[in-house]
């Protein structure tokens, strides 16, 4: 697993400051200016001249989408050219106006949403997932809260799947959720390989899952706050469903659809020549250049070319101490696609060589 998880009561601890820290206020964008001290330095979001906090880049992202502006455009703007990024975006806010929230945590603007985003808390979540397992024989993983994304990984140790003599997993879920916008909130199948320390995110079309979208009703109001307590009251039907999904998670028989897969996979033709073949499945997977160098190295070191040896030699890059957690997750996840891979056009990969 990777190295940079947080122990349980650092999350906690974690995830109780930030939601004290944070704050959303929804505003009408007529009355939203972006300003800067000086030539160089950080842009800042003001409401109505009166809150001033940093934008944080993915806030950017978000402001430069929803103005309709490139975004490569808006950063050469924001570096080279104050003025006139000044310029464009308040035209914008004014040309086009709507109502926008603003979520912000320790000074800085950290996402610039719809006012119907429906904010799900990360620390509703935790609460949630660690009271369904109470009394079940589930036990946590791995668990992190980054700028993005909460992840909790739940294990169940007393569920053995054996892909191959001496090649163990057990099963899980991993509960992932974003308060800025860049995804679901998510409940997904989770495994880990005891013989390696590896893990595999799978989606839910074999498992039970759950995905719930930030989108809720228009916040009325010119200029409002929205209360945790109003957010909590809001969420409460999703989480009852997460407890239920939760707890259906630990029945054995939900895991071998997916034990099967991977039985045919360690059973599947393996790779002729890896180094030029590797670029195919590194491609199929999603890795960057560098994830695909590390995992080609992985395979070798390995020497098991099978579908299932490629989808560890790439779950592996995951436990590398300088990937991030985001990225560890997203390389766990990326495992699941090579077991995805059409066992027709697996073995058409599997055959090929470098040409003489």
């Amino acid at each position: 697993m990777n190295p940079n998880a947080m122990s349980l009561s650092a999350l906690g601890a974690e995830l109780d400051r930030r939601q004290a820290a944070a704050e959303d206020y929804v505003a009408d964008t007529r009355d939203l200016t972006v300003v800067t001290e000086s030539e160089g330095a950080e842009y800042q979001l003001q409401i109505k001249g009166q809150t001033s906090s940093v934008i944080a880049d993915h806030a950017h992202s978000q402001i430069a989408a929803h103005a309709g502006i490139p975004k490569g455009y808006y950063d050469r703007m924001r570096q080279e050219a104050p003025g006139l990024f000044l310029d464009n975006v308040h035209h914008w806010f004014r040309q086009e106006p709507s109502r926008r929230m603003i979520r912000t945590l320790d000074g800085r603007v950290r996402a610039y949403v719809s006012d119907r985003y429906n904010r799900i808390d990360n620390v509703d979540i935790a609460r949630t997932v660690f009271e369904s397992i109470r009394g079940l024989e589930a036990v946590p993983l791995s668990s992190a809260v980054t700028d993005n994304r909460l992840y909790i990984k739940i294990l169940f140790p007393g569920i053995d799947l054996m892909v191959r003599p001496g090649d163990k997993l057990h099963p899980g879920f991993l509960v992932s959720n974003s308060e800025i916008g860049l995804g679901c909130y998510e409940v997904k199948g989770f495994f880990y390989r005891q013989y390696c320390k590896n893990g595999l995110v799978w989606g839910g079309r074999d498992l039970v899952s759950i995905k719930a979208r930030h989108l809720g009703s228009v916040i009325g109001g010119e200029f409002s706050v929205i209360t945790p307590q109003t957010q909590r009251l809001r969420n409460e039907a999703l989480m009852a469903e997460s407890r239920d999904v939760l707890r259906a998670l630990q029945t054995p028989d939900l895991y071998q659809p997916m034990l099967q897969r991977m039985q045919l996979a360690a059973q599947s033709k393996p790779l002729e020549d890896p180094q030029s073949s590797w670029g195919e499945v590194a491609k199929l997977a999603g890795l960057n250049e560098g994830q695909a160098r590390a995992s080609l190295a992985n395979l070798l070191g390995e020497g098991d070319f099978s579908k299932w040896g490629a989808l560890n030699a790439i779950t592996a890059v995951a436990n590398l101490a300088e990937v991030d957690y985001d990225t560890a997750t997203d390389l766990e996840e990326a495992g699941s696609r090579v077991l995805t891979i059409p066992e027709t056009q697996w073995r058409k990969i599997a055959d090929t060589k470098l040409a003489a």
